[in-house]
């Protein structure tokens, strides 16, 4: 396969994790009764969205040896988002159970 096509399917995987992320925020949410509970989690659920996004940068940078972004770095980028909203969507889950 060519780099596009495997940047498609990253993409593909990082909205999936995405949508299940959604998912888990959404009960998350659902489950909190108190108005500054609901406040908090979705100013917390901000800040980690621009958290994800440069640190998958960061990551994803990595790859090609922290130089000029090269043809794989939207593939790594993609591929770090899905990890670390998966890891998210964990954390979210286990949050609810508590």
């Amino acid at each position: 396969p060519v780099q596009s096509e495997l940047t498609r399917c990253a993409q593909r995987i990082a909205q999936a994790a995405d949508r299940d992320l959604n998912v888990a925020y959404q009960a998350l949410l659902k489950d909190l009764r108190a108005p500054e509970d609901r406040r908090r989690l979705m100013q917390a659920q901000r800040a980690w969205l621009a958290w994800r996004d440069r640190e998958a940068d960061f990551l994803a940078q990595s790859v090609d040896g922290f130089g000029p972004p090269g043809s794989g770095y939207p593939m790594a980028f993609a591929l770090r988002q899905a990890d670390l909203a998966r890891q998210r969507a964990e954390q979210l889950r286990r949050t609810l159970r508590e």
